[in-house]
């Protein structure tokens, strides 16, 4: 991963190609050796879903959740709108989408402007 220091990987960013490198083997393929853009590497994500030329269920739900860890901006410390449905704040967890922490959330961690039953 050092090796690539000049892309100046966010959090989320570095994150991701640890995964994908722990599940690969290497970012080599992905970045092309350092000479694909940002924008470039998020589009190959996907590519890197087969095993003996066949596609994987299990493979394809690995990249696709790398990727949308790549794409996921860093928050900084503070509060977060869960959602324009509901009026409740949450205190940012930090993890990428579809962690636990975005689903179902705990009642004891939202700010309501009236009480959980």
């Amino acid at each position: 991963m050092d090796k690539y220091s000049k892309y100046k990987w966010s959090q989320n960013e570095f994150d991701a190609l640890v995964s994908f490198a722990y599940n690969i083997g290497s970012i080599d393929g992905l970045t092309s050796s350092g000479s694909r853009s940002k924008d470039e590497i998020v589009d190959k994500f996907l590519a890197y879903n087969r095993a003996g030329g066949k596609i994987l269920a299990g493979f394809t739900r690995r990249r696709q959740e790398e990727r949308a860890l790549f794409i996921t901006s860093v928050h900084k410390e503070g509060w977060v709108k869960e959602d324009d449905l509901y009026p409740a704040l949450r205190k940012n967890s930090g993890h990428g989408p579809g962690h636990c922490c975005d689903r179902d959330p705990d009642p004891g961690s939202l700010l309501l402007p009236f009480p959980v039953v």
